[in-house]
């Protein structure tokens, strides 16, 4: 070999901007077709929102609640509350048979008679006999003791019958004041048959309403218990469907980061992007954007990633059109898409 000539060495193999432009597209096109199905997935979870989840429970009825309508109980009346004094018809007036009771005369006067026809006939016949004086006065004195004896028994007679009418009038006193007891006691047992009937029929109603109104409280609680329950039940699967989607949606954000970033090369110079927005920053403190591309050769949409110009020198690969790429594998910012 001569001196001072080098050996020649293979020159190095341009990467063609167009063929990294296609490759740049390709990626987008795979991109968005795993986020198209994703979205998808996700659009068909949310549309349960048009069949909005019903509390199961909302209609719940108190099945207690006319527990006490046909009950039987509840209407039962009295059995003695017509019952009459047995005793009213009762008589309580007497009269006294004894008090009328008449002296009898009578006898006294045909006593009375046929003695002074005996008088008379023995009179005559002494006549006859010629006798007078001493045994005229005899029958005298003897007509003046009949009499006599004959007051005696009518005034016996009349003793006897006023002993008798006051009897009587005892007996007719006792007799009526038996009555009147009978009749009241009759009256009495009626009305104390009458009270505690109305007692029992009280006492049993009562205690059936009481029941009723204890099984038909239940039966209210129970029913509102179901309600509260079904919508606390409703709510959950309400929130689980809510949950449900943002993890969905999350899971795409961060699928579709992942690829993103998997893709570690991103023309990221800030003179290939407009509308320009700073929106946060990452743990180590570098600047988050979101943008969109000017060409649209580059994306279409609303994407989330840093400037080129400030992220360390290592991220940074200088393509050969001259503009930045960055390196995502190197930052702990993901690039993604946010919107179309």
């Amino acid at each position: 070999m001569a001196r001072g000539l080098r050996k020649a060495t293979p020159l190095q193999k341009k990467r063609s901007p167009m063929k990294w432009m296609g490759q740049q597209a390709k990626t987008r096109r795979d991109l968005h077709k795993g986020r198209d199905k994703m979205e998808t997935a996700i659009s068909d979870f949310m549309s349960q929102e048009k069949n909005p989840i019903a509390n199961a429970y909302a209609g719940a009825q108190n099945t207690f609640a006319n527990v006490g309508a046909n009950n039987r109980i509840l209407g039962m009346e009295n059995p003695y509350a017509g019952m009459a004094n047995p005793m009213m018809g009762m008589q309580t007036k007497f009269e006294n048979k004894m008090e009328d009771v008449g002296v009898d005369t009578k006898a006294a006067e045909l006593a009375q008679k046929q003695f002074q026809q005996n008088q008379a006939s023995q009179l005559e016949a002494m006549k006859t006999m010629g006798m007078t004086g001493g045994n005229v006065q005899q029958m005298a004195n003897a007509s003046i003791k009949q009499s006599a004896q004959s007051r005696a028994d009518i005034g016996k007679q009349e003793r006897e019958g006023n002993i008798m009418a006051k009897k009587g009038a005892q007996q007719v006193q006792q007799m009526e004041a038996q009555a009147k007891e009978k009749k009241m006691k009759a009256g009495f047992e009626v009305d104390k048959m009458i009270r505690k009937g109305q007692f029992d029929v009280d006492k049993l109603v009562g205690a059936t309403q009481l029941d009723i109104d204890k099984v038909t409280s239940e039966g209210a609680w129970k029913q509102q218990m179901a309600q509260m329950g079904g919508a606390a039940d409703k709510q959950n699967l309400e929130l689980q469907r809510d949950q449900g989607a943002l993890a969905a949606q999350a899971g795409m954000l961060e699928s579709q980061g992942a690829e993103l970033a998997g893709t570690s090369n991103w023309s990221s110079d800030r003179k290939l992007k407009h509308n320009i927005t700073l929106v946060g920053k990452s743990l180590s403190g570098l600047n988050i954007y979101n943008f969109e591309y000017k060409d649209s050769k580059f994306g279409e949409g609303i994407y989330q990633g840093v400037m080129s110009d400030e992220i360390p020198n290592e991220a940074v690969v200088k393509h050969e059109d001259g503009y930045d790429m960055v390196n995502y594998s190197k930052i702990d910012v993901n690039f993604i898409k946010i919107k179309n």
